[in-house]
């Protein structure tokens, strides 16, 4: 009974050491996904306007300056991430079906306005308005 014991505690070690370790400045899923949604989000306000291509890149670097001060990250660190998950096709495709899902169901018509989900981690994005109506002559 005692040899069966220490085999299991063991094979216990043996788990939970195996488990993958994330590389530095490498997000786990939850916080990709989060920050991949809240891209998204993003993309989808610039796109809609229907701007210039040079406006709506200033635009999208506006934005992204702002997301990225949100997450407390870099440009850089995003792409390091965005390399290390495009290695691994199979997370990378969970990433993305779940990033999917989420953005379906906010975009659900059919629940009622206060039964929307309501995401506390979602991004806020505190631009001046003021001055990016100035800078682009934008009327919302």
């Amino acid at each position: 009974m005692k040899k069966i014991y220490l085999l299991l505690l063991f094979l216990a070690f043996c788990l939970s050491a195996c488990k993958q370790k994330l590389p530095p400045d490498i997000w786990g899923k939850e916080q990709m996904i989060t920050f991949l949604v809240d891209a998204q989000l993003l993309e989808a306000k610039v796109s809609v306007k229907d701007l210039p291509k040079k406006e709506s890149d200033s635009l999208y670097a506006c934005y992204y300056e702002e997301l990225f001060s949100y997450y407390n990250t870099t440009r850089e660190i995003w792409e390091k991430n965005m390399n290390y998950y495009r290695d691994k096709p199979e997370e990378m495709d969970d990433i993305y079906k779940e990033i999917i899902a989420r953005l379906t169901l906010m975009d659900s018509t059919e629940l009622p306005e206060l039964q929307k989900p309501r995401r506390p981690d979602s991004l806020k994005l505190q631009l001046d308005s003021s001055k990016l109506k100035q800078s682009f002559h934008l009327n919302e």
